[in-house]
């Protein structure tokens, strides 16, 4: 075991060891992020909300963007996409709209949580990080908002 090199690539898990985060800049960051999808969606090219479900873990509010096409094709006839954005304290970005756009024209929908830790949701959320634990149940807890609330997932 290379000790020094795990010293190297440990990501410690307490707050107080990060850099400080611009709080109000995500915040103003991901509205504009949801303004953006909200025009697309606004333009017809699919149905778009931003949700939230309830975690399986701690009860805590997940939002998440949900993107569904415009006409449903009837019950349980869509494939979902659970899409889930990488990086520690990241956050859902315009960035995937292409990709976005490509799966919902293909007749998927999909939901893209910004699990716990994920910037644009104020100090609290993004302290909640357990880098790697309950942000898995999380987007698993997505699974779960889709089967309860779409009947053509």
């Amino acid at each position: 075991m290379d000790s020094a090199r795990m010293r190297a690539l440990y990501v410690s898990n307490r707050n107080e060891d990060h850099p400080i985060a611009n709080y109000e800049a995500h915040i103003r960051a991901n509205a504009r992020t949801d303004s953006i999808y909200k025009a697309v969606a606004g333009r017809g090219e699919f149905d778009y909300r931003k949700i939230t479900y309830k975690s399986s873990v701690g009860d805590l509010d997940i939002p998440a963007y949900l993107f569904e096409p415009l006409e449903p094709a009837g019950p349980r006839t869509h494939a979902a996409l659970v899409w889930d954005h990488g990086g520690i304290h990241g956050n859902w970005g315009a960035g995937y709209l292409p990709f976005v756009k490509e799966a919902v024209d293909r007749g998927y929908v999909v939901i893209a949580p910004d699990y716990r830790g994920s910037t644009g949701y104020g100090d609290e959320f993004h302290d909640a990080m357990d880098y790697g634990g309950y942000e898995v149940d999380d987007v698993v807890s997505a699974v779960d908002y889709l089967l309860a609330n779409l009947p053509h997932v």
